[in-house]
C-alpha cells in the first residue's frame, strides 16, 4: 500500500524523535550513530576542507585531534607544505542537550576542549559567523579549557561562544585555554557567559605567545586568581582592536583587557564596570591590565570603572590605566578613533558598542544614561 505524503513524515519524524538516530541524506535513517554521541563519520585524512553541522560532529572533532577515536589516527589538521586544513561551522550549534556539565557524557563535567598537551590543534577553524551555545566544563583540576585547549600555530575565526559556563584550573579562556605558535590567531570572534580558574584566565584566551588575538570582545564575567583579564589572561605577544565589559576578578594582575602583560596591547578598550579583587585586597590591578613588561599603545578605558586600587599616575594611552572615557564618550564612540572598524570586520552604530557578524552590541547598563 502506497503511503500519502504526510505518512512518511510521521514516520521519518518518529523515528528522529524516538530512536536516537541520525538522519543524513534525504532522511534515511542512519542506524550507524546515536545523537549524543561524537561523531566522526565526516573526516577523511589529509584533506584540506571539512564542515561541521551538529555537536556531535564539533566532539568528534575533539576526539580525533586528543587521540581518543579508535581506529583513526591523531590528526592535528596542520597539512604539509606550510598548509592547514579548514574546519568551517555551518550552523549555529547547542551544546547544553548532550554535552553540558551534569550530562551523561565525560562522566558530567562537560565539554572536552579540542586539542590537549601534547596533541595540539593546529589547522583553522571558521565559525563562518555562526554560534556555539551552552559551552560549559566543571572540572577544578582541569588545564587548557575551553571550546579548544591547546592551538599551536591553528586560528579561530568568525564564531561567537554564547552563555558559555566555564569553571577549571589553569590556562581557561572562552575559546581557547593557550595559544601559541608562529601564525596562530584569533580573530573576529566574541564570548558571553562565566569563566572561572586559577591561573592564566581570561574571557576570550587563557594564555597566548608567538599568536595574536584580533577583532574580538567578551561581555563575560572572569573570575581567577592570579593572571585575570577580560579578553586574556597572561599576552606575551600581540592583543589589538578588542574590547571587554565583563565584570573580573583576581588577586593578583588583574586587569579590564589583560591580566598581565610582556607582549603588545594595541588599540583595546576596557568598558568594565568592575575590575577588582575576589577579596578584601589584591595586587597589580590596572583598568587596562594589572601588570606589563610590553608595550602598550592607544588603549582606552571607562572612568567610571569601580574596584581597584588602580596605580596612581598611571593613566594615559600608554599605561596600565588607559586613557580615559566616561560613559558620555562612550555612548557616542561609533568606531573609537578607528578602534573599531567596518573595514576590519566590526558593526558600528552611535548609540551601542562595536558588534560582529552585522550586529551591534547593546549598551551595558553601567553605560546608559
Amino acid at each position: 500500500m502506497k503511503l500519502p505524503v504526510f505518512t512518511k513524515f510521521a514516520v521519518v519524524t518518529a523515528a528522529m524523535l524516538f530512536g536516537g538516530i541520525l538522519l543524513t541524506g534525504c532522511g534515511d535513517p542512519d542506524p550507524g550513530h546515536r545523537l549524543g554521541t561524537p561523531d566522526t563519520r565526516w573526516y577523511n585524512p589529509g584533506r584540506l576542507d571539512y564542515t561541521i553541522r551538529t555537536a556531535d560532529q564539533l566532539a568528534g572533532l575533539a576526539q580525533i585531534v586528543n587521540g581518543g577515536t579508535e581506529g583513526i589516527a591523531v590528526d592535528n589538521f596542520a597539512r604539509s607544505n606550510n598548509r592547514t586544513a579548514t574546519i568551517t561551522l555551518s550552523v549555529n550549534i547547542n551544546l547544553s542537550t548532550h554535552y553540558a556539565v551534569g550530562s551523561s557524557f565525560n562522566n558530567g563535567r562537560g565539554w572536552v576542549p579540542i586539542g590537549r598537551e601534547g596533541r595540539p590543534f593546529g589547522g583553522v577553524f571558521n565559525g563562518n559567523g555562526n554560534t556555539i551555545s551552552g559551552l560549559s566544563i566543571n572540572h577544578a583540576e582541569l588545564n587548557l579549557a575551553g571550546l579548544f585547549g591547546l592551538v599551536q600555530g591553528g586560528k579561530i575565526k568568525n564564531l561567537a561562544i554564547a552563555d558559555m559556563d566555564i569553571r577549571a584550573n589553569d590556562e581557561v579562556g572562552g575559546l581557547a585555554g593557550h595559544l601559541m605558535g608562529a601564525n596562530a590567531a584569533i580573530t573576529n570572534c566574541f564570548t558571553t557567559g562565566s569563566i572561572r580558574g586559577n591561573r592564566d584566565v581570561g574571557g576570550i584566551v587563557g594564555f597566548f605567545n608567538n599568536g595574536i588575538v584580533s577583532g574580538s570582545y567578551s561581555t563575560s564575567a572572569v573570575v581567577g586568581s592570579e593572571n585575570v583579564g577580560g579578553i586574556a589572561g597572561d599576552v606575551s605577544d600581540t592583543l589589538r582592536n578588542s574590547y571587554s565589559t565583563g565584570i573580573v576578578s583576581g588577586n593578583r594582575h588583574v586587569g579590564g583587557i589583560a591580566g598581565k602583560n610582556a607582549g603588545t596591547i594595541i588599540s583595546c578598550a576596557a568598558f568594565n564596570p568592575k575590575v577588582g579583587p575576589v577579596g578584601a585586597t589584591a595586587d597589580n590591578i590596572g583598568r587596562v591590565t594589572g601588570g606589563s613588561i610590553g608595550t602598550l599603545t592607544a588603549n582606552i578605558a571607562f572612568g567610571g570603572m569601580e574596584g581597584g586600587p588602580f596605580p596612581v599616575g598611571m593613566d594615559g594611552a600608554s599605561n596600565l590605566n588607559g586613557e580615559t572615557y566616561d560613559a558620555e564618550n562612550i555612548r557616542v564612540g561609533n568606531d573609537f578613533s578607528g578602534r573599531f572598524t567596518n573595514e576590519n570586520g566590526w558593526t558600528t552604530d552611535l548609540g551601542a558598542l562595536p558588534g560582529l557578524f552585522g550586529k551591534t552590541v547593546l549598551m551595558p547598563n553601567h553605560l546608559r544614561p
